[in-house]
């Protein structure tokens, strides 16, 4: 799995995208890795006093390049231990009648 990971990096890496360069690509999946390993003893512990699971998220903010010509690439990692949810789904026929 490793290897096929890291050969699907290497092919993104020949590759030339039209806004978002190779090598951010290659720092984006990089960041993320290095999230899980670095943060997989706190995820574990989590996972096992969980009693429902948890969910992980990863969120990665690309900006324009600074005045340097770099590109700043935010990555976080949250992680919960309790999950704590709502959502609320709504429909509502397109054909409905005035209300006033």
């Amino acid at each position: 799995m490793l290897e096929e990971l890291q050969g699907k990096m290497k092919g993104l890496a020949d590759e030339k995208f039209a806004r978002v360069g190779s090598k951010a690509v290659h720092e984006m999946i990089t960041e993320v890795g290095g999230f899980l390993i670095d943060r997989m003893h706190a995820i574990d512990e989590t996972y096992c006093e969980s009693e429902d699971g948890i969910s992980l998220g990863f969120t990665l903010k690309i900006r324009a390049q600074d005045e340097r010509g770099q590109v700043p690439i935010e990555t976080k990692i949250n992680f919960i231990r309790v999950k704590d949810t709502e959502m609320r789904v709504r429909f509502v026929d397109g054909d409905q009648l005035s209300l006033f």
